[in-house]
């Protein structure tokens, strides 16, 4: 009995102990600050264990289209057979739809013998080389066209140039016309703008060799040509605007030097090439100038420039100055012209009215502008095996002198009006050159006539009487022009 007793007082005393355990939360949860221990918290941290991948929510699809599969591979034979009989024979081995235009007819008759060959392979021997049909594959479907769609970029500038060249003249005037006497040579070269429109080239060329039912479109401004035709057609405009805009976008640069030689007395009839021969030592010069001429003098230049060896040779025929290098890029077929020099006003008379009543004169003038210099108009035309074709027009102006033009005012007064003499010469020639020789244009010799004043200082100013202490010499000068042409293709 007392040990009953004394069982249940320890279970008592138990549970009210338990009952009387502070909690170490508070009623929100959280754990009281004076049970927080830093140093225990940090440890915990320093132990805590490396996150591991973030969780992974999105479901991956396996990727299935656009993978390669394997080309089937066909073997057959046909012999007059209709191309839908062989179409079909396809697509019994194939996954493909199929789509025929109405406008094909399907039994065009085709022989073909095929070994291992792949899918297109077929296609093109079949239905575009046997039956001329055009053929594409689209979204896993066949489809079989009459003709064939394409657009070609020809990038080419929307231009026309206009060329005239007129070279000579009437030499003895028409006033010796009534004698019988003609004195006349003239070389006349012009290019219309219709035939340097190459636009209009395509279109008529396209024109002929598309079939009658096949489609021919050109956009002049934005370079684009679009064509539908039978696979044969397309291709064969296809290769010739091809072969076009290769031979159009062909471009040369022209590198020019032009010099002036002002004669000594011993070559005042022109420079003596025959006394020009250059050798050397070391084909690793300066520059490309490959020039020769018939034996003579001997210049020996080792590791120099041939142009100033053909300079130094020069000096021995005069004093030299070089008037302008112009180098300048052109494509092929097409014109540059440079221009050396400067423009020259003088009056020109039209036409001369009086008034019988009045007695009045009215000189019909205007003022025209001549160009004084050099001019150099130049035309390439570039083959595919590296010659270059040059028409050359070189042109030199001077004023020789001025004369006075008297023109009647009245019945017995006129006024004199000064008018330039000009010196003209010009040439015109058509080379064919390998690229990277030069051509040499020479032999336009022309007079300069300058009168030099001598004499005492102060004196020869005196009026009347300064003629006595002054001299009044006239020179003439023999100065010949020579012109250097390098063309060089451009890659």
């Amino acid at each position: 009995m007392k040990r009953a007793i004394l069982i249940s007082s320890i279970i008592l005393i138990a549970f009210f102990c338990a009952c009387s355990t502070p909690d170490r939360k508070n009623k929100a949860g959280f754990t009281p600050i004076e049970m927080i221990k830093p140093g225990e918290m940090i440890e915990q941290q320093k132990k805590a264990a490396e996150p591991g991948p973030p969780p992974f929510t999105e479901e991956l699809t396996p990727v299935t289209k656009g993978l390669d599969t394997e080309q089937k591979i066909f073997s057959m034979t046909f012999e007059n057979a209709p191309i839908g009989s062989i179409i079909n024979a396809l697509m019994k081995d194939s996954d493909m739809n199929l789509s025929v235009e109405s406008a094909v007819d399907l039994t065009r008759p085709v022989t073909i013998t095929l070994k291992n060959a792949t899918l297109e392979e077929v296609l093109e021997m079949a239905v575009v080389r046997g039956a001329g049909f055009a053929w594409s594959i689209t979204d896993n479907c066949l489809n079989i066209q009459r003709f064939q769609e394409h657009t070609y970029h020809f990038d080419y500038l929307d231009i026309s140039n206009e060329t005239d060249i007129e070279i000579g003249g009437d030499m003895l005037a028409s006033g010796v016309a009534g004698a019988g006497v003609s004195g006349k040579i003239q070389l006349k070269a012009k290019r219309s703008a219709e035939n340097t429109d190459v636009w209009a080239s395509i279109q008529t060329a396209l024109e002929g060799l598309k079939s009658e039912e096949g489609t021919l479109r050109i956009s002049r401004n934005a370079g684009v040509i679009y064509m539908a035709d039978t696979p044969k057609k397309v291709s064969v405009m296809v290769n010739f605007l091809d072969s076009l805009s290769d031979s159009l976008h062909r471009q040369v640069f022209l590198e020019a030097k032009i010099v002036e030689v002002s004669l000594n007395r011993d070559n005042k009839y022109g420079i003596d090439w025959s006394k020009f021969d250059a050798y050397f030592k070391s084909s690793d010069l300066t520059d490309e100038f490959e020039i020769n001429f018939n034996s003579g003098g001997t210049i020996l230049k080792a590791d120099y420039s041939r142009f100033s060896t053909v300079l130094d040779f020069l000096l021995t025929q005069g004093d030299v100055s070089t008037l302008s290098n112009p180098h300048v890029a052109v494509m092929n077929g097409q014109s540059a012209i440079m221009t050396v020099g400067y423009q020259f006003p003088y009056g020109d008379i039209e036409g001369v009215e009086r008034d019988l009543e009045s007695g009045t004169v009215t000189v019909d003038a205007s003022i025209k502008r001549a160009i004084l210099g050099l001019q150099l108009g130049l035309t390439a035309r570039i083959s595919n095996t590296g010659m270059v074709t040059l028409n050359i027009v070189p042109t030199i102006t001077r004023i020789q002198r001025e004369e006075n033009v008297e023109l009647p005012t009245s019945g017995e007064t006129a006024q004199a009006i000064s008018n330039p003499i000009i010196d003209l010469q010009e040439l015109a020639t058509t080379v064919r050159v390998e690229q990277g020789r030069s051509i040499v244009i020479a032999g336009l010799i022309s007079q300069i006539s300058q009168l030099d004043e001598n004499g005492l200082p102060g004196l020869r100013r005196i009026p009347l009487l300064g003629s006595l202490f002054k001299h009044m010499e006239e020179k003439k000068e023999n100065r010949e022009l020579v012109i250097f042409i390098t063309p060089h293709i451009m890659k």
